[in-house]
């Protein structure tokens, strides 16, 4: 179901706290929080990579990212590692018209779980990386705008 993108103006308080690991027995309410979010994201895919889960109103550590073929479903993300770092630009659908100067690592390394309950991690780089980074802060209640 398409959900409404939560912006800072509205619900800046919940989009600063950090958010809950899917408990086991709830993967079912994952699934359904990964089908939502790439519903919302999909008419607006060519303006961002992905999604999380606090920006459409739930308060779990579950995010999407798609962009350039690269299709990620994460359920209770968690950096690994994360080398080096350059400065990017960076924009946000909860802070909508402003793009942000920040630092971010050159590689990163995060672990999650997928759709089929399967602990997978992926090795980012550059805007791979960029868009882990973004998202794992997005479940940390950290935006752009204080990074």
């Amino acid at each position: 179901m398409i959900k409404e993108i939560w912006t800072i103006d509205q619900h800046e308080g919940f989009l600063r706290k950090k958010c809950l690991p899917i408990a086991d027995n709830c993967f079912e309410q994952a699934i359904q929080v990964l089908e939502d979010l790439a519903d919302t994201f999909a008419p607006m895919s060519k303006a961002g990579a992905g999604l999380a889960a606090p920006q459409i109103g739930y308060p779990f550590r579950i995010f999407l990212l798609q962009y350039q073929g690269l299709d990620i479903r994460a359920i209770n993300p968690e950096l690994i590692k994360a080398k080096g770092s350059h400065l990017v630009k960076e924009a946000c659908f909860s802070i909508p018209g402003k793009i942000f100067t920040l630092k971010r690592p050159d590689v990163v390394k995060v672990r999650y779980t997928d759709i089929h309950g399967v602990t997978r991690s992926i090795r980012g780089h550059g805007l791979t990386a960029q868009a882990l980074m973004h998202e794992l802060d997005h479940l940390d209640g950290i935006l752009v705008d204080k990074r």
